[in-house]
């Protein structure tokens, strides 16, 4: 299980026995206890957490540790944006990433122009996950389609294109 695993686990967890012991205290004991089980709780050694607790009558934090830090979403997080991106999406929806070449092919097969590698937000590309390809797969797919059109060589540049997600 990856490091990210154990931190949502480990904070459900924490999270259940905190509300469970907090129920029977008041906001000042239950502030300590939490305090108390994030800094002994040795199975959060080396764990990151961020955590903000409001009194749900008066609006004001009770307690906060790392609020404003920024933290690599868990698994939980990962669940909602796939779940958005099926509603959103449709199930059979393929992220595409295009090939494309501006200038001419002369007849030694050399492309005068540039080659454009045009992204399109593939999650995959590049992941080393077993449902993902390999970059191996993904650049001999690449070759191959690049010599069915007949280049043999390229006279201009390889660009990476990025612009899907530009303000621009």
């Amino acid at each position: 299980m990856r490091f990210i695993g154990k931190t949502v686990f480990l904070g459900a967890a924490l999270c259940l026995c905190i509300t469970a012991a907090a129920q029977r205290l008041n906001t000042e004991n239950a502030t300590d206890y939490l305090k108390q089980q994030i800094d002994t709780n040795e199975n959060l050694q080396g764990v990151h957490i961020g955590v903000k607790v409001y009194n749900l009558r008066t609006g004001e934090t009770v307690y906060s540790l790392n609020e404003d830090k920024r933290f690599v979403p868990a698994s939980t997080i990962k669940t909602l944006c796939t779940g958005a991106a099926l509603l959103s999406l449709g199930p059979d929806y393929r992220f595409k990433t295009t090939i494309a070449y501006d200038g001419f092919i002369d007849e030694n097969g050399t492309l005068q122009g540039n080659l454009y590698i045009v992204g399109g937000a593939d999650p995959t590309l590049g992941s080393r996950k077993k449902f993902a390809n390999s970059l191996n797969e993904i650049y001999a797919r690449w070759a191959e389609a690049i010599s069915k059109t007949g280049i043999r060589k390229i006279a201009g540049s390889v660009i990476g294109d990025d612009r899907l997600f530009c303000d621009t």
